[in-house]
């Protein structure tokens, strides 16, 4: 059985900047990439072990991982597994950024 992930307010922000972008052109292809989030975080709930080790100088973000949103590889779920086994969504990113610049300040 899964736990409920723990989605940081930096990660829904992210999600309904990215969701609002898209629906600036195409809302029908909004709604399917926030579907799609949505869907891979319970995915990484149910099985937290599945995304790549994603290392940063930061010891605070010791053990990051990332997994890609189904469906839309370029968008990037960035996550904690907690010691009680809980997902803790840290950030939801469009992969094609320069990602250290946006994880390192963490």
């Amino acid at each position: 059985m899964s736990r409920h992930p723990i989605i940081r307010r930096s990660a829904q922000s992210e999600l309904i900047e990215l969701i609002d972008y898209i629906a600036t052109d195409d809302p029908t292809a909004a709604e399917s990439v926030r579907d799609a989030v949505l869907a891979t975080i319970t995915q990484l709930a149910d099985t937290p072990g599945i995304g790549r080790a994603y290392p940063l100088n930061n010891p605070r973000l010791a053990g990051l991982r990332k997994w890609n949103v189904q469906g839309y590889p370029a968008y990037l779920i960035f996550y904690l597994e907690r010691e009680d086994g809980v997902v803790e969504i840290l950030h939801i990113i469009d992969g094609r950024r320069d990602l250290v610049a946006l994880l390192e300040p963490e």
